[in-house]
């Protein structure tokens, strides 16, 4: 927000208006609906209020719904790569105390399971810092290669079960 030489005439940034048009919506549409969501038909309602082409707040809100889609999909990648990192650590924790175990019963001390233990645990521990890194080139080039695998897979059951209802509908003709 910038001040003129009159104190009473201000001026604002294109984000400063638009973050001021936000809030002032959200609290109007609530107070009007005593609810916290909206339709369609209001949302295109305000943007008429607002001047906004229907055309353009169609399209913003298409461009809205996927980068929803796309986020979502993040936070799956994101709780796969977790879910992977959690069982790295169980099958990490079960063999290093077996080698433990081994170890001790053998030689009545720890001495080399434990270098075993560190080695494994660096690259855990750079495992970890991948699985936790959610940013970066390396970060997109994962999430490519698991959307795409998961593309194909959602491709390969919708087959399967076309190929189902298939069989299934040749079993009801006899």
């Amino acid at each position: 927000m910038k001040t003129t030489e009159n104190t009473s005439t201000l001026t604002y940034s294109h984000d400063e208006i638009q973050e001021i048009l936000q809030i002032a919506i959200a609290r109007q549409s609530l107070s009007q609906n005593d609810q916290e969501s909206m339709t369609q038909t209001q949302l295109w309602e305000i943007a008429t209020e607002l001047g906004i082409n229907h055309d353009t707040i169609i399209n913003v809100e298409k461009d809205w719904h996927e980068k929803q889609l796309i986020q979502q999909k993040r936070n799956e990648f994101n709780a796969y790569r977790r879910e992977e990192f959690q069982y790295k650590i169980i099958r990490f924790s079960i063999i290093n105390l077996f080698l433990m175990a081994i170890n001790l019963l053998g030689a009545h001390q720890l001495s080399w399971s434990l270098y075993v233990a560190l080695m494994w645990g660096l690259f855990l521990a750079l495992n970890a810092w991948q699985t936790f890194e959610t940013k970066g080139e390396k970060y997109e080039k994962a999430f490519l290669n698991w959307e795409r695998k998961s593309q194909f897979k959602e491709y390969l059951l919708n087959i399967w079960g076309e190929i189902q209802q298939f069989i299934q509908s040749l079993k009801n003709q006899d």
